[in-house]
């Protein structure tokens, strides 16, 4: 088994940033997870239409509410309808009718490790403990429109007025029409039944900007704790095995700061080291050594007699300090050409 990084000055037979493995990527496992940032109430006009997001209401409104209590006691929202599935606990944001179509904007940002593995992306209520991940749902009453990244990206909603959906801005009104041709009633349609998916394309690698506008036709507004539940077709980070020293073992060196370290990174089958970006590689705090020419010493041959090519490297040894004698594990990290990220580790010995 791998061992975690150990930093240099608590154990004295080790090496720095030793790598912790994770399962290989797989497209036969898919991986799941919440993503919960923190929201914020904000104002916006990227919106214009009759009602759509015509009026951008101060973040101070009173009639604007976070709480945990927003059934005050029973579960219903003043008309005395009693809301299905509600949980203790559940925060809402929540607003008062002001007359005409009211509306409210909330903001966050989610990160993404690798667009390329992204499967599916859907907001989803926090609570929901007796949900199954493909009965989820989203609170909302009545209608939300989501923008990813600045662009139009989603619409749903409660209400279950189709005729009204003609007075909403393009794209969202087809959205609305194609939500609302469920039927769904409002008296027992407070949850959008599988949350609201978000189209993937609009997600980039790293940090991406969600803006949502909610809106009330009438008397009181809610919106459940949102969530992102996010699908990937494998994990963030790519297991891959390598070789120190490739041919040898041990893989011993006597680190005087003035050398190279070899390191192959292997193929197989599942990994394709000829999509590896080399810019991106480390070896325990060391890069890869660049010839006269600009180029990482970096080459692809079939190190191992697999038959898969692998990628042999040249680390340069410049930091003599940064290793203590000893057996222990050093690490490579590095990312490929779409973005996703691997690490792989091996046994490595220092000698005087």
């Amino acid at each position: 088994m791998k061992k975690k990084p150990v930093p240099a000055s608590l154990v004295s037979c080790c090496v720095v940033l030793a790598a912790l493995l994770l399962p290989a990527a797989s497209s036969s496992q898919p991986v799941v997870k919440l993503e919960d940032p923190a929201w914020a109430k904000t104002t916006s006009s990227v919106v214009e239409g009759p009602w759509l997001g015509t009026t951008s209401r101060p973040i101070d409104d009173p009639h604007w509410v976070w709480t945990s209590m927003v059934w005050d006691g029973p579960q219903h929202n003043g008309f005395g309808v009693t809301i299905p599935g509600w949980v203790p606990g559940d925060f809402w944001a929540y607003w008062l009718h002001e007359g005409g179509v009211t509306n409210r904007w909330l903001y966050t940002s989610v990160e993404v490790c690798s667009a390329a593995i992204l499967d599916e992306v859907r907001l989803v209520n926090k609570y929901c403990p007796s949900c199954a991940p493909n009965e989820r749902r989203l609170g909302i009453n009545d209608d939300l429109y989501v923008w990813v990244n600045g662009v139009e990206a989603a619409a749903g909603g409660t209400a279950g007025r189709p005729q009204s959906v003609g007075n909403v801005v393009e794209p969202f009104r087809s959205m609305m029409i194609e939500a609302e041709s469920l039927g769904v009633v409002e008296t027992d349609g407070w949850y959008l039944l599988g949350g609201l998916a978000l189209p993937t394309e609009l997600f980039v690698s790293g940090s991406n900007e969600i803006w949502v506008l909610a809106d009330e036709y009438a008397v009181w507004g809610g919106l459940s704790h949102p969530v992102f539940e996010v699908t990937q077709s494998g994990p963030c980070e790519i297991a891959v095995e390598i070789d120190i020293k490739p041919g040898s073992y041990p893989n011993c060196f006597n680190i005087d700061g003035h050398g190279v370290i070899p390191v192959a990174i292997l193929g197989s089958g599942e990994f394709d080291v000829w999509e590896i970006d080399v810019t991106t590689l480390d070896f325990s705090g060391l890069e890869v050594r660049v010839r006269g020419n600009g180029d990482p010493q970096c080459q692809h041959e079939d190190v191992n007699g697999d038959g898969h090519s692998d990628l042999a490297c040249q680390f340069l040894d410049d930091d003599p300090l940064a290793w203590q004698g000893g057996t222990s594990e050093a690490g490579v990290t590095g990312a490929l050409l779409d973005g996703r990220l691997f690490r792989g580790g091996d046994e490595i010995c220092i000698v005087p």
